[in-house]
């Protein structure tokens, strides 16, 4: 089927007195209009109306000023603006445009070894970048960098050097081991070597010549017993009778300041046994001299000695108990001690009856009197309760006993008629 394209030219009588073009597309057609054309419109070759699309535009009908952009809105109406109403897109801030390799401009951040302000301000960090003899040749220290000759230091060349004036510190270079430096003049030193009676070690430890220092060269009272080193005064050296009482301060000699052996018994003066028992301290049989009241001897060998309570030394005191269950019938109390005649601590009690058969069950007590043995159930020592015949035990309900106090034994029950005897061993010290 052939197709045909219709162009409508509509004239148009003159309204205003600006010429104005529209083209529009209609489906399968065109339209030109045109107002107050001031020549034919010409349309030389094909046009196909299926190339032509929506939506159409409305050219502006002025022409532009200097530097401006033609621009849409978007609805089809098309009209002329100045640049500097067009905006940038947005940026990181201290980002900048960089072409990457896609030739694209691309926000980036500044890297490596500086950094980039949001204000511009460009910052090298410390230290970043180094130097060699194979990366720097030929810098010169005097043309190449910021460094200024003042306060006495002194730039010649590539050479700095300092001032020797008055005020100003200088170390000779020259110099060995052991030396000191000494002044030499005004901001200037030398090095010297100590001399004469005395050397200089490496490190400062200072040494004297043998008798450099005697009485002739020392000042009166430069000289102290605090300042002489122990044991570097000896008697020999001393003349006969150098020191005696009338140049020793009081005090100043002590018993523990004299060599053994020094003081003899020729020379100390006769005292009375009033005058050692006030300097002998009160002991406890530790020394070969004991004074006090009641001192406490160790291994001595003793005589007659009067009295039995001799403190600390295991003492027993035995006996046995005939046909038990008659004593018990005649008196359950069995009096041991009537009257203790000093205080005593009991160490163990053993009790053993005539056979493993027989046992007996009792207390062994204090009271203050036997006669009606006053302290009553107070008064317990230790349960004699024997076990096959026997009993031992170191443990005790009260072990001690004090002086004046009476002991008894007291059965609880009948032993066995059968039963001959039991005996008991109290084992005791003062």
């Amino acid at each position: 089927m052939r197709k045909w394209l219709y162009i409508i030219v509509l004239l148009v009588p003159p309204a205003v007195v600006l010429p104005q073009v529209g083209i529009q597309y209609f489906p399968k057609k065109v339209g030109v209009l045109t107002k107050t054309v001031p020549s034919a419109l010409t349309v030389s070759g094909g046009v196909l109306a299926d190339t032509l699309r929506t939506p159409h535009f409305c050219l502006p009908h002025v022409d532009g000023t200097n530097g401006q952009v033609m621009a849409t809105n978007g609805s089809g109406a098309v009209s002329w603006i100045s640049l500097s109403g067009a905006t940038l897109p947005s940026l990181t801030s201290a980002y900048f445009w960089v072409g990457n390799g896609s030739n694209e401009a691309t926000a980036v951040a500044l890297s490596g070894d500086g950094t980039l302000s949001n204000t511009g301000a460009l910052a090298v960090s410390d230290d970043s970048h180094a130097h060699t003899t194979t990366t720097v040749s030929g810098l010169d220290i005097s043309s190449d960098t910021n460094l200024s000759a003042t306060s006495g230091i002194v730039l010649t060349g590539d050479a700095l050097s300092h001032s020797t004036a008055d005020g100003y510190k200088h170390v000779p270079s020259t110099g060995s081991s052991t030396q000191l430096l000494q002044y030499s003049a005004a901001g200037t030193a030398k090095w010297i070597t100590v001399s004469g009676d005395a050397t200089i070690a490496d490190g400062g430890a200072v040494t004297l010549s043998a008798n450099a220092a005697d009485s002739t060269n020392l000042a009166d009272g430069s000289v102290t017993s605090e300042t002489i080193k122990d044991a570097q005064v000896k008697t020999a050296d001393l003349a006969a009778n150098a020191v005696d009482s009338t140049k020793i301060k009081d005090g100043a000699v002590t018993s523990e300041s004299i060599q053994d052996g020094q003081v003899k018994l020729a020379d100390l003066q006769a005292q009375t046994s009033a005058n050692w028992a006030s300097k002998v301290i009160d002991e406890t049989g530790s020394g070969s001299m004991v004074f006090g009241t009641s001192p406490t001897i160790t291994g001595a060998t003793l005589g007659v000695v009067n009295g039995s309570a001799i403190t600390g030394q295991a003492k027993h005191l035995r006996f046995t108990v005939m046909s038990p269950n008659a004593v018990f019938t005649a008196d359950s109390c069995i009096c041991i001690w009537p009257k203790v005649d000093a205080g005593i601590t009991i160490d163990s009690v053993t009790v053993t009856t005539s056979s493993a058969s027989y046992n007996i069950a009792g207390d062994l007590r204090f009271a203050n009197s036997f006669i009606g043995r006053v302290g009553g159930s107070t008064g317990l020592i230790k349960a004699l309760d024997t076990s096959s015949g026997v009993l031992y035990s170191g443990t005790f309900d009260d072990a001690t006993v004090d002086a004046g106090k009476c002991m008894y034994l007291k059965l609880d029950s009948a032993p066995s008629s059968s039963m001959s005897q039991f005996s008991v061993d109290i084992k005791y010290r003062y």
